[in-house]
């Protein structure tokens, strides 16, 4: 049995103890289960809660206090650990925006006859800028915990798509005949 399975057996054994009341005995489980496996968050608020129920409240908000601080370290390790691929590699940025260059080009080309290839190149290079600038800028600010962040991120999508419109239709009207 690993060191995990363990410390889910006593913390499930001080959860027996919780429903026959024994709060002396759950809190010794639990605390086997922490010294056994110090993440188990699950026991860390159980036993918060049988400290307070055992009438040691003092124990228990210190121990509330250590859980918040450790689920405050785990969410800044987590975030540490899975850094976005989007703000840690600028190289993708332009391979992504390369990509969708020659893509929005062959559009171009492909739908719209390439009679202006200046127009076509600089059609893409814009659109695929808007398009590639605005993923980047959304995940950005969208991947953080701050309100305002996310509103800008929404405000920033609001412009990014008309944008998106009002060139789309200014190029319409340069390719297009007028009839």
């Amino acid at each position: 049995m690993t060191a995990g399975e363990e410390s889910l057996f006593w913390k499930n054994r001080g959860d027996r103890y919780i429903m026959k009341e024994q709060f002396d005995h759950a809190i010794s489980s639990y605390e086997y289960a922490l010294h056994l496996d110090s993440d188990n968050f699950a026991a860390w608020n159980n036993l918060c809660c049988a400290l307070y129920k055992a009438g040691r409240k003092d124990e228990a908000y210190r121990t509330k206090k250590t859980l918040a601080d450790l689920k405050q370290k785990k969410m800044q390790e987590l975030k540490a650990s899975h850094a976005s691929v989007f703000t840690s590699d600028i190289l993708l940025f332009f391979v992504f925006l390369a990509v969708v260059w020659s893509i929005l080009l062959g559009y171009w080309l492909y739908y719209w006859g390439g009679s202006d290839l200046g127009m076509g190149f600089a059609w893409a290079g814009i659109m695929a800028f808007i398009i590639v600038g605005w993923i980047w800028a959304f995940l950005l600010l969208w991947d953080t915990e701050n309100t305002v962040c996310k509103f800008f991120a929404l405000l920033i999508t609001g412009f990014i798509g008309g944008g998106i419109i009002v060139l789309s239709r200014s190029v319409y009207r340069k390719i297009m005949p007028a009839g």
